[in-house]
């Protein structure tokens, strides 16, 4: 009898060990979870300050270079950048008002490209994450549309206890998609740039879009 009880105890103390792996992964899983409705929650309903909460130090960090380059950055030097970061520049430039510019702070572009639309949001309210991995303090979730999983993860990072979206991890995919635009088109990177800044408000091109907005 006193044999029996011993094997149940060690039973019971072994799974209990190979729960803990699977425990710890749930907990972390709620967690990011949790992060992207709320994200997702703020982004749809444009409210720009909570969403920007959500945001990982790599994405507000990106937003505030795009930031110090439609300041500063001349014609030649926006020219020469990435397709994705000269739209986000020239769009800087188009849709926010100039002496906004020159006082925001990177968080503050954020907030705002979250509330004028400069983030999209259309398609987000029909995704949902699937399955986790991590690596020390990053996730990558898979993502769910309409239970179906797509071939593109988001990408998390754990900043102050707390899971955050890391919005530049879709730029490749998102270069691509104008690169070929651009060939269906037959247009030039720039033509094709300040074509699509016209599809926005405020739906014209303002003339000193490739000047520095230190310099207007």
């Amino acid at each position: 009898m006193l044999k029996k009880q011993w094997v149940w105890l060690l039973a019971v103390l072994l799974l209990g060990l190979s729960l803990q792996p699977a425990m710890a992964q749930q907990k972390a899983d709620k967690k990011v979870k949790k992060s992207f409705s709320a994200y997702r929650s703020a982004l749809l309903k444009q409210k720009g300050k909570k969403a920007a909460k959500r945001v990982s130090k790599v994405t507000i960090d990106y937003y505030g270079s795009v930031l110090q380059k439609a300041v500063y950055a001349d014609s030649a030097q926006v020219s020469a950048l990435p397709l994705l970061d000269k739209l986000m520049v020239l769009s800087f430039r188009n849709r926010i008002p100039a002496q906004k510019l020159l006082t925001m702070k990177p968080c503050e572009a954020v907030v705002y490209a979250i509330n004028n639309g400069l983030i999209g949001k259309e398609s987000l309210a029909d995704l949902s994450l699937g399955a986790i991995t991590y690596q020390q303090n990053k996730a990558q979730a898979q993502i769910l549309l309409a239970s179906e999983p797509l071939p593109i993860n988001f990408i998390f990072y754990r900043e102050r206890c707390r899971w955050k979206i890391d919005l530049t991890a879709f730029f490749p995919l998102a270069t691509l998609a104008i690169e070929q635009t651009a060939k269906n088109l037959e247009m030039n990177q720039n033509e094709l740039v300040q074509f699509m800044l016209t599809l926005e408000e405020p739906y014209t091109l303002n003339p000193k879009v490739w000047q520095p907005v230190s310099k207007w």
